[in-house]
């Protein structure tokens, strides 16, 4: 199973990990106001945007597909990721 969760970082900025079974990944995901406006999602909570966007691309892009992706090892020997992107 895959959980997410979201922690607010400042104004449209959020941190985002993802646990799927022994790996966990970490994401800052920019969310910029120009596009909560353009798809008309005033009334939306930006960190619900995020956490859908998460999901939908867990569930359609193949484990590891980006080269932007850096794995390293938590202290407690935990695989982890770190990424970082805009959503646009």
């Amino acid at each position: 199973m895959t959980s997410i969760a979201i922690t607010e970082m400042g104004e449209g900025q959020f941190g985002v990990e993802v646990e799927e079974g022994d790996e966990r990944t970490g994401h800052r995901v920019t969310v910029p106001d120009a596009l909560i406006d353009d798809l008309g999602l005033f009334e939306v909570d930006p960190a619900t945007v995020v956490r859908e966007s998460v999901g939908f691309l867990i569930d359609r892009e193949p484990r590891r597909a980006s080269g932007i992706s850096r794995s390293t090892r938590s202290p407690a020997g935990t695989p982890t990721t770190m990424t970082s992107c805009v959503l646009a």
